[in-house]
């Protein structure tokens, strides 16, 4: 997978979970104690994430990476 389309499969991944957020904060769904749990537990801290990595995806593939060189040398 290029970077283009992983930066894509990222931007599609934080809207949708930005439209979840959306639906939460203008529907009566909030009153419901599961999504709001759901929302507070699962929503907002993946919407953060992929935030993130939006903002910083080469640091973040550098630092994802660095782990695996590691490995690979220890391999061979």
């Amino acid at each position: 997978m290029s970077n283009k389309q992983l930066r894509n499969a990222i931007r599609l991944g934080h809207l949708i979970i930005a439209g979840i957020l959306a639906v939460f904060a203008y529907s009566p769904l909030r009153l419901n104690d599961t999504f709001t749990a759901i929302v507070q537990m699962i929503v907002i801290p993946v919407l953060v994430a992929s935030g993130i990595v939006l903002w910083q995806q080469p640091l973040v593939v550098k630092w994802l990476n660095r782990g695996r060189s590691q490995e690979q040398a220890k391999s061979a």
